[in-house]
């Protein structure tokens, strides 16, 4: 039989002998049967022919093993390994979330941590460090609020005050236009005035006497005529009236610098009614202190004197035997009998006086302006500076004046002033133009002259 057929009978293999060598004594004597062993299937048993077996395809993929189903748990059975997956899970993404809030609250963004750290407790509740946080950065955020609260208030508070400023700065460049000396350093800050009583020099000489013009009496049409005729006239200039007016005489030009330094430095710049007699803190008053003396400034001392009070010209005129001319003396002596509107006729003449639109910034020397002269011989009454009278204003006083002499209200709180003077325009420098100022008031465009009685 063939070695196929014999594995098909499952008979035992034939023990292999060395060539040329006998049988062993297990092969001759007969083979005992292990009862333990499975017997052998009888021979009549085995189909024949045996069955045919397909050829096997060594290309075919091998099927895969049969997974074998899970077994069934039941539903009240926790699961354990998943619970804790859960948990880790958890635990990760709000340990996520945390270093998140921490990029937030670093770059000032409070609000957002917050935001984050909320959701990482929403995750895990048991996140305690992530609610200390959270208290944390609301004090935090409401510090802030507080800081950006006050920086609020200083920044207001700032603006507030830069309006204010540049509102002082700007009212003070439209004085400074109108009136320059208003923002001079000498008038922000003003030079130290003497206490102490000048003390005189001991070649003091009495100033030479006044030089006057006799004025001599008259009638003249005093004021302004009515609307019609003269409508650039205010209503205090009106009605116009004849006044008669006795002999005195006028100083021919106005007081200088020079003159009015004698008189301070033998009496003193004295404080009345509040205010000294002379402010020579102006600008342009042309005096100043030295050795305790007021001097006039060089090249000066022939310019009329102005920043004085009324008081101060009233005894400066005391003191050199003569008094202020009244209001009607004054028009008088400048319109003259045929009652011109300005000191040498009715027709305007801009570089005739030293009024604004001469442009000289500053008044000149007296006299220098010889035009500038009434029919009677006095100069400056146009322009140059204007001047203070004795009497008190009264704005109605035409309606009911005397008709000789006048001599002004008994009283009032404002005291006259006429003529032009260099800080105005023409407008302002017709003879019959009335100004009034207070009799304390040092204006860097009034001066004045003295007058006398001629009896």
């Amino acid at each position: 039989m063939c070695s196929r057929c014999l594995s098909l009978l499952d008979l035992p293999d034939e023990p292999k002998t060395k060539t040329g060598a006998g049988p062993t004594p297990a092969q001759i004597s007969p083979k005992v049967p292990d009862p333990a062993e499975k017997a052998p299937r009888p021979f009549d048993e085995t189909p024949w022919p045996p069955p045919r077996i397909a050829p096997r395809d060594l290309t075919a993929t091998p099927p895969l093993p049969r997974s074998e189903p899970a077994p069934l748990v039941s539903p009240a059975a926790p699961n354990v390994t998943d619970a804790a997956k859960e948990d880790a899970r958890r635990s990760y993404l709000a340990s996520d979330l945390h270093k998140m809030a921490f990029t937030y609250l670093n770059t000032g963004r409070f609000r957002d941590a917050i935001s984050i750290w909320e959701r990482a407790l929403e995750i895990d509740p048991d996140f305690d460090e992530a609610r200390e946080h959270i208290e944390q950065t609301k004090k935090l955020l409401k510090s802030a609020h507080e800081k950006a609260r006050v920086q609020e208030r200083e920044t207001r508070k700032n603006s507030i005050m830069s309006i204010i400023l540049a509102g002082l700065l700007i009212l003070l460049a439209l004085i400074g236009y109108f009136n320059r000396s208003y923002l001079s350093w000498s008038r922000i800050f003003p030079a130290p005035v003497a206490t102490q009583a000048p003390i005189p020099s001991a070649d003091y000489q009495l100033p030479e006497p006044l030089e006057m013009v006799l004025v001599p009496s008259g009638t003249f049409l005093m004021g302004s005529g009515d609307v019609e005729k003269e409508p650039e006239a205010g209503d205090d200039e009106r009605p116009s009236h004849v006044v008669e007016i006795k002999t005195f005489r006028l100083s021919r030009y106005e007081v200088t610098v020079g003159e009015f330094c004698r008189f301070l430095n033998e009496v003193g710049n004295q404080v009345v009614g509040g205010a000294e007699w002379c402010n020579i803190n102006l600008t342009n008053s042309h005096i100043m202190l030295k050795d305790r003396r007021f001097v006039p400034v060089g090249g000066f001392a022939n310019y009329p004197i102005v920043g004085v009070t009324w008081y101060g010209a009233d005894a400066y005129a005391t003191w050199r035997g003569a008094r202020l001319p009244t209001e009607a003396e004054w028009e008088y002596a400048a319109r003259g009998a045929n009652s011109n509107r300005y000191s040498w006729g009715n027709v305007w003449k801009p570089l005739v006086a030293n009024t604004l639109e001469a442009n000289l910034k500053d008044r000149g020397g007296i006299g220098r302006f010889r035009q500038d002269k009434s029919s009677f011989g006095i100069y400056d009454m146009t322009g140059n500076v204007s001047e203070w009278c004795s009497d008190w204003y009264m704005s109605n006083y035409y309606t009911d004046k005397p008709a000789q002499n006048p001599k002004g209200p008994a009283t009032g709180s404002y005291k006259t002033v006429r003529g032009g003077n260099y800080l105005e325009n023409g407008d302002y420098a017709r003879l019959a133009h009335r100004i009034f100022r207070s009799p304390t008031e040092a204006n860097p465009g009034v001066g004045f002259r003295c007058a006398q009685d001629a009896e």
